[in-house]
């Protein structure tokens, strides 16, 4: 009896064991937001897309799934395609929409190094969700729509597309500004006399638009930086710096003296201010 009791002790035992084993690499879920579509195919969620009026960027933000389901097996694996369009991107538009970005539904480098798919989770896992900025043309006034779908590499590729989850129902307002700046900006330096000359090109020596007297008419102003300037980095530096001139319709020529001994390289950029402009 006490051996036949000490064995159906020890298979508890080992049972238990197992059992723990188990749940130790099975993650402990909370509540999540709802996911749609098939999971095998590892739709993005919750697709939302914002205008920046200021960086003239849209936004595009979505995220993973949070199922901890046999279709984690291909996070690894899975690639994200992001598409513009101007119509709802659906299966029948997609064929005609912009690809603009792709990147990996997960991997290490997004989930703090780690390899287990369980953190590639949007909610029970540690993935930060996946966001992308696209930098709009100029002169665009026009509605957009974005959407995503999701390659496998053993797989293929899966365009669901279900209205905001993988793709936008409503639309974006994109509009930024045409290009009205100078053109052909060249910068010499004369190291004789110390200086920088810069020349350009202004817009209305191609195009006779911007108000040149009066009230409205439009300065020059020159700046100086340590770094180029961009559509992308314009907004936030020159923010932070204050023009080196301000110049008179008209002028197309500028010379910057130069300290003696300098050594550095510097970027020069020029934009246009107009005090009293109705865009147009």
């Amino acid at each position: 009896m006490t051996g036949s009791s000490h064995g159906k002790d020890g298979k508890l035992i080992a049972t238990l064991l197992v059992l723990l084993m188990a749940f130790s690499v099975i993650p402990i879920m909370t509540t999540s937001a709802e996911d749609f579509g098939d999971p095998m195919n590892l739709q993005a969620q919750d697709i939302v897309a914002t205008f920046d009026t200021s960086t003239e960027l849209t936004t595009i933000t979505w995220r993973n799934i949070d199922s901890p389901g046999l279709e984690l097996n291909n996070i690894f694996d899975a690639v994200y395609n992001l598409y513009r369009h101007t119509e709802n991107i659906t299966r029948d538009t997609i064929g005609n929409a912009e690809l603009i970005h792709q990147v990996d539904a997960c991997n290490p480098s997004q989930i703090g190094g780690s390899t287990s798919r369980y953190d590639c989770m949007a909610f029970n896992g540690s993935h930060p969700g996946h966001s992308f900025s696209h930098l709009i043309s100029p002169g665009t006034n026009d509605e957009f729509f974005y959407g995503i779908t999701t390659t496998i590499s053993s797989l293929g590729t899966s365009d669901e597309l279900i209205l905001n989850e993988s793709s936008l129902y409503e639309g974006v307002e994109e509009v930024t500004t045409p290009i009205r700046t100078p053109y052909n900006l060249q910068a010499s330096f004369d190291a004789t006399n110390s200086r920088t000359i810069l020349s350009w090109i202004n817009y209305n020596d191609i195009f006779s638009l911007l108000p040149e007297t009066g009230p409205d008419a439009y300065t020059t102003r020159i700046w100086k930086t340590t770094e180029p300037v961009t559509r992308q980095t314009a907004f936030s530096l020159l923010s932070a710096t204050t023009p080196i001139a301000n110049l008179s319709a008209g002028i197309s020529t500028y010379e910057v003296e130069v300290p003696e001994q300098t050594d550095s390289d510097y970027y020069y950029s020029i934009t246009y201010f107009l005090p009293n402009w109705v865009n147009g």
